[in-house]
């Protein structure tokens, strides 16, 4: 009986320090907020100035990119635009997810980015600027480095293992390598930082899921980009080789030799 009432004692003890914990962790984070809040208000055009400077070196850094390895996407304003505008388009995507629920940053599909710009480019352009982009996210995102890690992987595999993405096959086993890099190293950051797989969030997981079933609509986005650029992927240059279309029939009939060379 005596070790009893002491174990319940010892019990009762470490729920008390428990609750204390948690209101000093309240009131810490509580005055955390307010600091924040004083120093941006104290400091507002300083804080803005240097996030200005930071955004205009990524910006050069692309702009000096194409123009030391890719001269002619760097001579072509539509492309530019194109390019600028994927980036735009993950962090405007990124900031509605923040505003909403800081959980949906999981669901974001920021894969389809360099997977669009491979369509249009080659993989060297696309992987970098996916990496600026995720620069930029940074500045937003909580737990910056495990998030911008995952989606590094996830974006790398996108950018080396995808071949022909016209082909749906491809399409379907990307997304099941990107799915699984999600999920790999989701699951190691949360032994690094909580040491036991029990508490792996099932909700989280899903939302990886979702998110990797949302790059599967990386083929509507290709062609509402080419007609919104004036842009030709791969897609488009198999439809216009079909040769049941209404020009090609008639090249074939009325100049057959033409339409044999124009195969060869």
């Amino acid at each position: 009986l005596p070790t009893r009432g002491v174990v319940a004692e010892g019990e009762r003890i470490i729920a008390q320090g428990e609750v204390v914990d948690q209101r000093r962790y309240q009131i810490l984070n509580s005055l955390k907020i307010e600091y924040l809040n004083d120093l941006w208000a104290s400091s507002e055009k300083s804080i803005i100035i240097g996030y200005s400077l930071l955004v205009s070196l990524i910006v050069f850094l692309i702009f000096l990119f194409l123009w030391r390895y890719r001269s002619l996407v760097y001579e072509n304003n539509t492309k530019v635009v194109f390019v600028f505008t994927t980036i735009l388009i993950m962090v405007a995507i990124i900031k509605l997810a923040i505003a909403n629920n800081i959980n949906y940053v999981y669901v974001v599909p920021l894969c389809i980015v360099p997977l669009l710009l491979k369509t249009f480019f080659d993989t060297r352009l696309a992987f970098f600027v996916f990496l600026m982009g995720l620069l930029l996210i940074g500045f937003m995102v909580p737990d910056d480095f495990s998030f911008l890690f995952m989606q590094l992987i996830a974006g790398a595999i996108a950018t080396l293992s995808v071949t022909d993405l016209y082909k749906r096959a491809n399409l379907f086993v990307v997304v099941i390598l990107i799915v699984s890099s999600y999920i790999f190293t989701y699951v190691s950051f949360h032994l690094i930082y909580e040491a036991n797989l029990s508490t792996v969030s099932f909700d989280h997981l899903g939302l990886l899921f979702i998110n990797g079933l949302g790059i599967l609509f990386v083929h509507p986005l290709v062609y509402i980009f080419e007609k919104i650029f004036g842009l030709v992927s791969d897609l488009s240059l198999l439809e216009l080789s079909d040769t049941n279309s209404k020009l090609l029939r008639t090249l074939s009939e009325k100049a057959p030799g033409t339409f044999h060379h124009s195969l060869q």
